[in-house]
Parts: structure tokens; C-alpha cells; sequence
């Protein structure tokens, strides 16, 4: 819905979501007595209102973004030109993953101590490493949007 001018109906949603995370969390570890393991089912239902509000929301305003049979018929030059550019940034978050996977099944190995530091050192990269990743994702969405609009030169320019 953002990539078609419309910001303001998923914030409100993501909102809606945070908060009716906030009380199911209330109320599945407190009221119904779930412990830490709560959390989870009330963040999943949360997210699961959300993406029916969007679903609902996008059926009754944009049917420009409702996918219909049609949609998944593909054709070479397109499955082509999406695997050019999604290939790399794939196989780069998933070296990353594999990497932190690694990295985190040795670190497990060498006790509690070593792991409450690693993990309090990863926040704290995270941190201030989150702001260049975020970067990079925006330009990525940002010129790809371009590049499917055909505006080639606000990719270069910007």
C-alpha cells in the first residue's frame, strides 16, 4: 500500500497490531498463566489481525493490488530480470544467516558467561549497524521501484 502513495492505512495497522500485542501478552502470561511462552501465540495472533485488516483494506480500495490466476504467469525475460537482481541480495542475506548460525553454534558450545557477552556485544552492534542496513534496503526498494517505473535517472541520481 506504500508503494502506491498510501502510508498512513498501514502505520495505523502496525499501531493496531503493536498494541493488541501488548494486551494478549497481558493476558496469555498473566491471565491465562503461559509464562514467557505466551509471548509467542499473542505476537503471532497480532500480526495475523493485521494482515487481515490489510487484506481486507486493499480488497475494498486498491484492486490494482489484488492478485488474480493471471498474475503468476511468467515469462522468461521477467523471471530473468527478477533473479538479476534479487540473486545477489538473496544469496548475501542468506551468507549472513548462515554465518550467524555458525558463529552462534560454536559461541553455545563455550558456556553461559560467553554467551551472555556475544549477546550483549550483538545488541550492541545491531545497534549501530541497523541504521546502514536500513539504508541499504531503502535504496534497494527505492531503485527498484524506479527501475520498474522506468525512471532510470532518479536511480543514478540519488
Amino acid at each position: 500500500m506504500r508503494a502506491i502513495g498510501d502510508s498512513m492505512t498501514p502505520l495505523i495497522f502496525l499501531i493496531l497490531a503493536a498494541v493488541l500485542n501488548v494486551i494478549l501478552d497481558y493476558v496469555c502470561i498473566l491471565v491465562f498463566s503461559m509464562g514467557v511462552g505466551g509471548a509467542a501465540p499473542a505476537t503471532v495472533i497480532s500480526q495475523v489481525v493485521s494482515v487481515v485488516l490489510c487484506v481486507i483494506h486493499i480488497k475494498r480500495h486498491f484492486p490494482i493490488l489484488q492478485v488474480e490466476r493471471r498474475h503468476f504467469k511468467l515469462e522468461k525475460s521477467e523471471v530473468r530480470t527478477m533473479l538479476s537482481g534479487g540473486l545477489s541480495m538473496g544469496m548475501m542475506s542468506s551468507l549472513v544467516n548462515l554465518g550467524t548460525l555458525i558463529l552462534q553454534t560454536g559461541i553455545n558450545t563455550l558456556g553461559t558467561s560467553v554467551i551472555v557477552a556475544h549477546t550483549a556485544a550483538r545488541k550492541v552492534f545491531e545497534i549501530w549497524g541497523l541504521p546502514v542496513t536500513v539504508l541499504g534496503a531503502t535504496m534497494a526498494t527505492y531503485s527498484g521501484q524506479n527501475y520498474g517505473a522506468g525512471k532510470y535517472d532518479r536511480i543514478t541520481s540519488a
